[in-house]
């Protein structure tokens, strides 16, 4: 099997799960199998393996006690669920996206009359499979990490942990976004700035996307957040750096350097440095929320 970065098949160990994950249509069952290997290697490929089960056999079941998770249906199932409760609350101005791209169903909030918010608010909701594969297979922490931060910090980011999201219809992807959560959640106990400086960033990125024409695609608060970590790395040598007294000058600096990633194109995962997450992303989007950031961080200066 090549070194991809997704898996074809997610298999997990479950007694009970519901019917309508289990395909059992398949006119031509696998071979049976007496044993498989969860991962291979994360530290080399920076991925997850697993090598195929039969699917959609009873017998299987009983033997391997594993079935297949596909998130196609596991985000249908979700979506499904979504909207059954939406229903019973009969709120229209709450809507669930129906399509399944990415790891996430997106549900839009619509500001009411009166509301003092002027841009739809988007939250995305996703499954995530809690999976074994310490973060320290990537390399992290890093020397700038310790740091940057301190042990304290840093345990709480191994105790998270890494789990698996849905990606497309058939692959499961490695996420760190729990762990990313639990480093920002209490980065900010000693009367830090870091959550308001994402807070007006994200601000400004739905503002910008709420003005766009195709609203921003593949745009995410994500890119906020990684962006905020590598600054903290980055001036990791000045300890009142984030102090709240300091807190325009950290956004003016971080909305800076967020447009000089934007415009190189390039940003690498905070966790798992080999990856690129603006590699995928159109280049008209970037350039247009770079030039966003660039006119109100000017704003900003001018204000001062």
């Amino acid at each position: 099997m090549g070194c991809n970065r997704f898996c074809r098949q997610f298999i997990l160990e479950r007694k009970s799960l519901p019917r309508k994950f289990l395909h059992s249509n398949l006119q031509t069952p696998r071979p049976n199998i007496d044993r498989f290997h969860t991962y291979r290697s994360a530290r080399q490929c920076g991925m997850l393996l697993f090598n195929p089960t039969m699917m959609g056999s009873n017998e299987s079941i009983r033997q391997l006690g594993c079935v297949e998770l596909i998130p196609l249906d596991v985000k249908k199932d979700l979506f499904e669920k979504l909207t059954v409760a939406l229903s019973r609350i009969w709120n229209q101005n709450v809507n669930i996206s129906r399509a399944c791209h990415g790891p996430a169903l997106k549900m839009t909030i619509k500001p009411g009359r009166g509301s003092p918010v002027q841009h739809d608010i988007n939250v995305d909701i996703s499954v995530s499979l809690h999976c074994d594969i310490p973060i320290t297979a990537f390399g992290w922490p890093r020397e700038e990490t310790k740091r940057a931060f301190s042990m304290e910090h840093i345990n709480e980011v191994l105790k998270a942990g890494i789990h698996l999201v849905p990606k497309k219809d058939l692959f499961w992807a490695i996420s760190f976004s729990k762990a990313e959560r639990a480093l920002l959640s209490i980065l900010d106990a000693d009367q830090g700035c870091r959550k308001y400086v994402a807070k007006i960033m994200k601000k400004h990125v739905m503002t910008c996307s709420s003005q766009s024409s195709n609203g921003l695609p593949g745009i995410s608060s994500h890119i906020i957040k990684t962006q905020i970590l590598w600054s903290c790395e980055k001036h990791h040598n000045c300890p009142d750096y984030w102090h709240w007294g300091n807190r325009d000058i950290c956004l003016i600096n971080t909305m800076k350097e967020l447009e000089n990633t934007l415009t190189s194109k390039r940003l690498l995962d905070y966790f798992n440095p080999a990856v690129n997450i603006l590699e995928d992303k159109e280049a008209a989007v970037l350039t247009k929320l770079a030039e966003f950031m660039q006119k109100r961080r000017n704003e900003l200066e001018n204000m001062k």
